[in-house]
């Protein structure tokens, strides 16, 4: 079979949908796309060698279980690009996601929402905080979608 780069697996309501290669040889898949809340919990293959994720209309809910299963599909500490197409994250839910990802350089998401609780004053002092700080080396931040400027 042709080595595919790329990788799309869609679960909603409704239906789902993966890419539409019959014979797939998922060591060659450098770039993973999730679509769908749903897509985490079903997607059974696995990605050794996926540098890349997207998760598209995928939220921080139930952040542990979301984490374990992501972790049996693709291995985290190997991206070097995330992309996140959701209005949902927080930027502690970000910098929690952040930190199980060592070797990210590239990070595109589409808005990141800094709730009235998050002190930043203090929060950049915590220890989730510097550890993002020290291991991850990002290179290249797009955020796609600002309201004000305090959300930057």
């Amino acid at each position: 079979p042709f080595p595919q780069k790329d990788y799309r697996f869609q679960w909603s309501k409704n239906f789902h949908t993966v890419s539409n290669r019959t014979a797939i040889n998922f060591k060659c898949v450098r770039h993973l796309s999730l679509a769908g809340q749903r897509s985490i919990g079903r997607c059974k293959f696995h990605f050794v060698n996926a540098t890349e994720l997207t998760l598209d209309q995928i939220t921080p809910t139930n952040y542990n279980v979301n984490t374990l299963a992501l972790q049996q599909i693709i291995p985290l500490e190997n991206l070097t690009k995330l992309e996140i197409l959701s209005h949902d994250y927080s930027f502690q839910d970000l910098v929690r996601f952040l930190s199980l990802l060592h070797h990210l350089h590239t990070l595109k998401i589409r808005r990141i929402h800094c709730s009235e609780e998050t002190d930043f004053t203090t929060f950049p002092n915590s220890d989730l905080f510097q550890f993002v700080s020290n291991v991850n080396m990002i290179r290249t931040l797009a955020i796609t979608d600002v309201n004000d400027a305090k959300e930057v």
